[in-house]
């Protein structure tokens, strides 16, 4: 009995004077990380509650987004880089449809 309480007494010192000493010195940039999460999260959810008040996700704004790349060089259908095509002679030419388009 009595040499279970000593390897106790012995771990017991061996936390307090090397173990918890060092996590305790851990604990307030642990305490610095969490309240920046929680600070993060709560203006990032502020920041979706504004959008969606505000008309940032609507159907009209998602589609407008989408066509703006397209201009009169390049209408919305016609591909106009070559990376998967062979380049044509006449650049007003419409593109030849893959096989097995419609």
């Amino acid at each position: 009995m009595d040499v279970a309480l000593e390897s106790f007494e012995v771990f017991n010192h061996i936390l307090l004077v090397f173990i918890t000493p060092f996590f305790m010195s851990l604990f307030p940039v642990a305490v610095v990380i969490v309240a920046v999460a929680l600070i993060g999260g709560a203006l990032a959810l502020a920041a979706f509650f504004w959008a969606l008040r505000t008309g940032q996700f609507s159907v009209k704004h998602m589609n407008e987004g989408a066509l703006t790349i397209f201009d009169s060089k390049e209408p919305v259908g016609t591909p106009t880089d070559m990376t998967l095509q062979t380049p044509r002679a006449d650049p007003d030419e419409r593109p030849a449809k893959p096989r097995g388009a419609r």
